[in-house]
């Protein structure tokens, strides 16, 4: 239902930046410690704030959640544990999070995929 609201905005102009931070919460900036994330929300990571790799626990979810992350921790890293992440190829798998970048995550065909 949601890519079909999506499609209808973009359809009459709209941005979908725009409606895409409508549809989701926003959870609260990561701090200094491992955390789940929650469906259908986004999450900054900022910079400075980590001071060991920590570890992001995917949710097991169904088609159609999506989870956003905005990673600007460049000091150390964030791995992906829980629900097996992949590229849009639903073969490779990704293992942690790359510094300054922004990712929306999908579940498509049961599998959590990077959108974007």
């Amino acid at each position: 239902m949601i890519d079909r609201i999506k499609a209808a905005f973009i359809a009459v102009g709209g941005d979908i930046k725009s409606i895409n931070s409508k549809l989701m919460a926003l959870d609260a900036d990561a701090t200094n410690a491992d955390f789940t994330a929650l469906v259908n929300t986004s999450k900054y990571l900022p910079s400075a704030t980590l001071t060991a790799n920590r570890t992001i626990t995917m949710p097991v979810g169904v088609d159609g959640n999506v989870i956003e992350f905005y990673n600007n921790e460049s000091g150390f890293a964030w791995s992906l544990a829980g629900s097996l992440v992949y590229l849009a190829d639903g073969i490779t798998v990704v293992a942690f999070l790359y510094a300054n970048t922004n990712y929306i995550i999908k579940k498509i065909s049961g599998k959590w995929r990077i959108a974007n």
